[in-house]
């Protein structure tokens, strides 16, 4: 029987963009990997973050608990769901950068219009370091949602989430790329969480999800299997 995995998606994409990681766990797992609101199929929704949450805490519900994992938007997501429900485990890619106090006002900086236009061009940027091509093409194909980036970011503020991994009972682990600048407020969910499991992939950025899935893959098979713990 497959393990069940519920992957979550960053902003502005889709959950096309589990494809290589998909790809990367074989057989072994059953990936489901929904579209938030207002991305991918839901692109005439408004994102919704309670909403979010309240979805993905259902589909945790409805099955065996799943590993959850998440990267970016969707690493915070995953955190987020992890208090509420019960999971296996929790891999969370992207989302060492505390949104609270006053780092809130330094993610406030970057929160800047993103025309469909710059979208597609970064998503096609990232998908050029794609080991697959065709994994760009899918994300676009199934609708890109640059209009969200804004909302997704300012739904987020304001929550402790260094903290609230700290509450986490089930597995927890962060990945993040070697050259990532989220990860500079790692040390602070090192303090609150201190069980916690905390992976730097070399040679990567933010998205390691989608830009290095063999990474995110293995510390999924890692919490899969116990002797390789």
């Amino acid at each position: 029987m497959s393990r069940r995995v519920v992957a979550i998606h960053g902003a502005v994409v889709n959950g096309a963009a589990w494809r290589p990681l998909r790809r990367a766990l074989g057989a072994r797992f059953a990936v489901e990997a929904p579209d938030l609101p207002g991305h991918g199929a839901r692109i005439g929704e408004r994102f919704d973050l309670p909403l979010a949450v309240d979805e993905l805490v259902a589909r945790c519900r409805a099955g065996e608990p799943p590993i959850v994992c998440g990267d970016s938007l969707g690493g915070y997501l995953a955190l987020l769901v992890a208090a509420r429900a019960s999971v296996a485990a929790v891999v969370a890619g992207g989302c060492t950068f505390p949104l609270h106090g006053w780092w809130s006002r330094i993610a406030r900086a970057t929160d800047v219009p993103l025309p469909d236009r710059v979208g597609r061009l970064a998503v096609r940027a990232i998908a050029r370091g794609a080991r697959v091509r065709g994994d760009g093409d899918a994300v676009l194909a199934a609708g890109i949602a640059p209009a969200q980036r804004s909302l997704t970011l300012r739904a987020l503020f304001g929550i402790d989430y260094p903290a609230l991994a700290g509450t986490i009972v089930a597995p927890l682990t962060f990945i993040d790329g070697a050259f990532d600048p989220a990860r500079i407020g790692a040390h602070a969910y090192r303090r609150a969480a201190p069980r916690a499991r905390f992976v730097v992939v070399p040679n990567a950025g933010h998205g390691v999800g989608f830009l290095r899935p063999a990474a995110m893959a293995r510390e999924i098979a890692r919490i899969a299997t116990p002797e390789e713990r």
